[in-house]
């Protein structure tokens, strides 16, 4: 190697090192430059209590139970809804019902979807397409053996 040589690559490999040296710092910058902090963001969740009720009417009795002392046949209709008890959501959003054996079995074809758009406030959404009564779903219908079971609604929007 020559005694220029040696001068020449001194200076090329102190010129990347200083290089890659101011990079690293543009990029530390460019990362503290780009951190941005976003506004609140309020989450709520949905509240309720699924009652049944033999009658299938606003003005019935609506219970968290039903059938105990065994008041309920076989196969007998019952319906249910779900009482909203929370408020300050007031979005479209979908119920998934299904009816149970005790034992946590899901019943087979024993289902029922509803949409509806909740109003902000305490309200009662029956187990029907469109979450009114009229339609409400008889799940007496799918009880056809002797035994316990319940309802669950999961809410999504």
């Amino acid at each position: 190697m020559s005694a220029t040589q040696k001068p020449q690559r001194a200076f090329l490999a102190v010129t990347m090192m200083t290089m890659l040296a101011v990079a690293a710092i543009f990029i530390v910058y460019a990362v503290t430059l780009s951190t941005i902090t976003g506004g609140t963001v309020t989450v709520n969740s949905v509240q309720g209590t699924i009652y049944y009720s033999e009658t299938n009417s606003t003005s019935a009795t609506w219970t968290d139970t039903l059938g105990s002392g065994g008041t309920l046949g076989v196969g007998q209709p019952w319906y249910a809804r779900l009482n909203i008890t929370s408020s300050g959501y007031s979005e479209a959003v979908t119920i998934a019902w299904t009816l149970y054996f005790s034992n946590g079995t899901a019943v087979s074809g024993a289902t029922q979807s509803t949409s509806k758009t909740l109003s902000g406030s305490t309200e009662a959404v029956y187990a029907s397409s469109n979450g009114n009564i009229l339609t409400n779903k008889d799940w007496g219908a799918y009880t056809t053996s002797a035994g316990d079971y319940y309802l669950k609604a999961v809410i999504s929007a």
